[in-house]
């Protein structure tokens, strides 16, 4: 019999399957430093580098020491040298101003006394013990403000308080007496009266014959009790003066020639603007002729009000002041005026004791000319016991509340 082997299938093998995947990271160049001959190169010029350096290091600290000798032996200037430099523009600049700024900070225990320790801000048993027994319980503080240089031998004729600047005031100086002689005639010792002034306000040093010049007005901060801030001459002694009300930087005069004068303290001591003293064939001017005795400022700075001793009262353009815009003539003498702020009406006093009002006209004054003004002066009729006996020196004016003035006019 045959037999029969039955051969079983064989089972295929699993398929094999691969998978890849790639992973990367940051490194640092250190961690993958470049060949050998690189690095031979850039140790090298890394050498080289530090070798260059080094000799400039070497050859600035030469230098500095060379410079440091050089110092050392510094050049001993001549008296004539010295007194060059001394004299220079830069140097008197930068003097005056440094100077000046040092002093008005040691003044400011001066000014603090004099603008803040008010009378009356303290109890009133208080003050008296503090006080000495010498009859100044009533005096906050007492400064005296000179500069012998300037102010000697001159009597101060006029003082005003700026309305800018609360530290600051501005005196009027009559000619020197030693310059003030019958035998001399008045003006003889002026000097030039040109514009522009190459010497600053602020400068202390005078030029030729400027100490002894008619006219003086100062400007005085009251930090700084020995110098003046600002210093301003003219041809003729300075009768009364004041602050612009709205631009710092001038100044207004009259004189006892007649004159009206504008010092810019921008611009030197010398004015830059002034009123004619030319007369006509008929001999008639239409300036003043004779020595203003009080001034005012009206119309927010765009007007002037002159009275002379002579009893002309002249209303002056601030845009020109060659002539008078307009002029009024009173009987008498004016010894003083004042302006009420409000409504701009003017108050006259003259050397007999009686008072003039003078109404505004409402308009501006524009131009010049000298035309006769058409403003009207009413004269005031006190009782007879309440009148003046002599002349009157000063008058003042203030604003009153609304319910103050009733009955009154306006600004009295």
């Amino acid at each position: 019999s045959i037999s029969a082997t039955a051969v079983a299938p064989v089972a295929p093998a699993p398929a094999v399957k691969v998978e890849t995947f790639e992973m990367s990271t940051q490194t640092n160049d250190e961690d993958f430093p470049p060949p050998s001959d690189y690095d031979e190169e850039e140790e090298e010029q890394l050498d080289q580098d530090a070798e260059k350096k080094k000799e400039e290091t070497q050859e600035q600290a030469a230098a500095e020491k060379q410079e440091e000798e050089e110092e050392e032996e510094a050049k001993v200037l001549s008296a004539e040298e010295v007194e060059k430099e001394l004299s220079s523009d830069t140097f008197s600049s930068f003097l005056n101003a440094t100077s000046k700024k040092v002093e008005r900070v040691l003044g400011s225990a001066v000014l603090a006394d004099l603008l803040t320790d008010y009378d009356g801000e303290t109890d009133g048993a208080e003050r008296a013990a503090s006080k000495a027994t010498d009859g100044s319980k009533f005096i906050s503080s007492r400064q005296i403000y000179e500069c012998p240089k300037w102010t000697a031998t001159r009597d101060i004729t006029d003082m005003d308080w700026s309305p800018l600047h609360r530290e600051l005031m501005i005196c009027g100086y009559h000619m020197p007496t030693s310059a003030n002689k019958l035998s001399d005639p008045k003006g003889s010792t002026a000097v030039r009266v040109l514009s522009p002034d190459d010497t600053p306000s602020d400068s202390m040093a005078p030029r030729s014959a400027e100490l002894q010049s008619d006219g003086l007005a100062l400007v005085w901060n009251l930090a700084m009790p020995n110098r003046p801030e600002h210093i301003f001459t003219c041809g003729s002694p300075v009768t009364t003066t004041r602050f612009h009300p709205s631009e710092s930087s001038l100044i207004i005069g009259g004189c006892q020639s007649g004159q009206v004068v504008v010092w810019d303290v921008r611009a030197g001591r010398m004015p830059v603007q002034k009123s004619t003293l030319t007369t006509n064939a008929s001999g008639n001017s239409k300036g003043h002729t004779h020595p203003i005795c009080s001034m005012e400022i009206i119309e927010g700075g765009g007007g002037l009000v002159t009275g002379a001793l002579d009893g002309r009262i002249n209303f002056w353009s601030m845009a020109n002041l060659r002539d008078p815009a307009e002029s009024l003539q009173l009987g008498e003498n004016v010894s003083c005026l004042a302006v009420a702020p409000e409504s701009e009406t003017l108050v006259c006093g003259d050397d007999t004791g009686n008072l003039y009002t003078i109404q505004s006209n409402q308009s501006s004054l524009g131009g010049g000319g000298g035309q006769r003004s058409k403003r009207k002066a009413a004269k005031l009729e006190p009782g007879e016991s309440e009148s003046h006996f002599g002349m009157i020196t000063a008058l003042s004016t203030k604003s009153m509340k609304a319910a103050a003035r009733a009955g009154l006019t306006k600004g009295f």
